[in-house]
C-alpha cells in the first residue's frame, strides 16, 4: 500500500527531529509544511498530529504546535516501556531465530562497528535498527516489534544526544553491548539475552538522565 501524504511529512518530520536537524523548540505550521512539501493543510496537519501523539512535538494553544523538549523524565518513562517489551522480545526471538537471521544479525553488527570506526552515527543507527528488527522479528509478535520499534525511534533523539555530549559514551560501547547480545542469541538462550539488552539499556539510562537532569535541554 502506498503511503500516505501524511505518512510521507511525518516521516520527514520524524527524520530530521530524531537526528536533531528539527531543534527542541523550533515552531512547525500546517501552512509552512504544506508549501515546503507540496501537499495541502490537511495532511501536514494530521502530520503534525501524529508526531504528537509520538511525543516528538508538543502543542500548545498559545505557543503552537514546536518539537518537545528532552526531559530526563520522558526518557526514563521511555526506558520502562522498552525494557520490559524488548526484554520479552529479546528472549523470544532468541528461542525461537533460526541459522539464517543469525548470521545475518553478524553481518549487520559488523556493519554496525564498521559505522562506528568512521564515526558516521547515520549509518550506525540504520544497521542498529535491522539488528534489533531481525532479533526482535524472530519473536513471531508482530504487533510487540512495531511497538518496540515505535519506541526505540523515540529514543534515538536522546541516545544521539548522548553520543554528541558526552565524552565516555560511543558507538564502540554499543557495539560491544550488542556483542553480548549476538552471543546469546547464538546459544539461544533467551535468559541471557534478556539480560543483555536490559543491561544495554541500563546504561544508556544511568548515563544520559544523569546528564539531562543536571543541564535541561531548551525547549
Amino acid at each position: 500500500m502506498r503511503p500516505t501524504a501524511r505518512d510521507l511529512v511525518a516521516d520527514e518530520l520524524r527524520r530530521a527531529i530524531v537526528r536533531g536537524e528539527l531543534q527542541a523548540g523550533d515552531k512547525l505550521s500546517p501552512g509552512e509544511l504544506a508549501e515546503r512539501f507540496a501537499v495541502s493543510q490537511t495532511p501536514a496537519r494530521e502530520a503534525l498530529q501524529l508526531l504528537a501523539s509520538e511525543g516528538l512535538l508538543s502543542n500548545d494553544p498559545f505557543r503552537g504546535v514546536r518539537v518537545a523538549p528532552l526531559s530526563a523524565e520522558e526518557y526514563e518513562e521511555l526506558y520502562l516501556m522498552r525494557v520490559g517489551l524488548e526484554g520479552l522480545a529479546a528472549r523470544l526471538g532468541s528461542e525461537r531465530i533460526g541459522d539464517e537471521d543469525v548470521a545475518e544479525l553478524e553481518r549487520e553488527l559488523d556493519a554496525m562497528g564498521a559505522a562506528a570506526e568512521d564515526d558516521d552515527l547515520d549509518r550506525f543507527y540504520e544497521h542498529d535498527r535491522r539488528f534489533h528488527l531481525i532479533h526482535y522479528g524472530a519473536s513471531g509478535r508482530t504487533g510487540l516489534v512495531s511497538r518496540i520499534m515505535s519506541l526505540r525511534t523515540a529514543s534515538e533523539r536522546y541516545a544521539r544526544h548522548a553520543y554528541a555530549g558526552l565524552e565516555h559514551v560511543s558507538m564502540v560501547d554499543t557495539v560491544v553491548s550488542h556483542r553480548a547480545i549476538l552471543d546469546a542469541v547464538r546459544a539461544r538462550d533467551g535468559d541471557a539475552a534478556e539480560r543483555a539488552i536490559r543491561a544495554d539499556l541500563d546504561r544508556t539510562l544511568e548515563t544520559l538522565a544523569e546528564r539531562l537532569a543536571a543541564e535541561p535541554v531548551r525547549g
